[in-house]
Formats: C-alpha cells, structure tokens, sequence
C-alpha cells in the first residue's frame, strides 16, 4: 500500500443506487463493481438537497447549502446567488494542501471560474448553459471546449 491512499470519489445525479452490478447481477458494471470491491462504499449517504447543486455545494464544502449560499440551480428565478465563495474552505483545497494532485471532472455548476480557487487543480466541467450542454474546462482561463 503506498504511503497514503488514492482517493476517487464517484457521485452520480439521478442514478438509482441498486443500478450496478454489485447491487444487483441483472446490471452488468464490470469497473463500477471493481472499484466497489477494492475501495470503500459509502452505502448509507443522504443528499442535503432535492436539488443537486446546492446538494454538490454540500459535498464541496462540508456545510449545509443554507451555509454556502447555493439555494437553488443555476439560472433559477428563486436563484439570485448560486455559485460557491472561491474563498470557500472545500475539500478540494484540503487535498491539494496535504499534496494530492487534485480535479474535478463532470457537473459543477458552482459557478464560473471557481473550481480552481476552490482547489480544483484539473477540471473538466460539464456546465449546462442554457439548453445546450457544453464541457467547460475551468484552469482558470474561462476557455470552452467543444
């Protein structure tokens, strides 16, 4: 085992948890079961939220989304703020501190631009803008990649 472990935390939207093979042989998920197997599962998780990205703010921050300000999705018109403090203390700062590489790949929708501050050092973000779902690649020069 090497000195401290890798972590790989996979967190899914809308994706029922029986759905893998591990839970249930009628799915054939074949990586998903090999990570199971050779990692930790947390098997009895709750969401904050109904909504995932105050739920994802959870995650990030530690806190409760009344205590990091994201209330509600982007562009909702109850949202007047949803994207995180780049100030935030987050998990991603905590890695990169004890000198993991860190990243974040898939769904943000924290913000723009806020993943790197918040100690995300690779990102690949999928944000949807509008109805059309674009990667946005967040190293902190704002670029969008088709």
């Amino acid at each position: 085992m090497p000195d401290r472990p890798n972590v790989l935390l996979v967190v899914a939207d809308q994706h029922t948890a029986g759905a893998v093979g591990f839970e249930d042989d009628t799915y054939r998920t074949p990586h998903v079961d090999a990570l199971a197997r050779e990692g930790t599962r947390f098997s009895r998780c709750y969401c904050t939220h109904p909504q995932c990205s105050p739920s994802r703010s959870s995650l990030v921050t530690g806190l409760y989304p009344h205590q990091t300000g994201v209330q509600a999705l982007p562009n909702w018109p109850s949202s007047d703020v949803y994207a995180l403090d780049p100030d935030s203390h987050s998990v991603g700062s905590e890695f990169r501190d004890a000198g993991y590489d860190t990243g974040w790949f898939g769904r943000w929708d924290l913000g723009e631009d806020n993943a790197g501050p918040l100690g995300f050092e690779t990102t690949l973000v999928l944000a949807l803008l509008g109805d059309v779902p674009r990667v946005h690649d967040h190293p902190l020069d704002g670029r969008f990649v088709q």
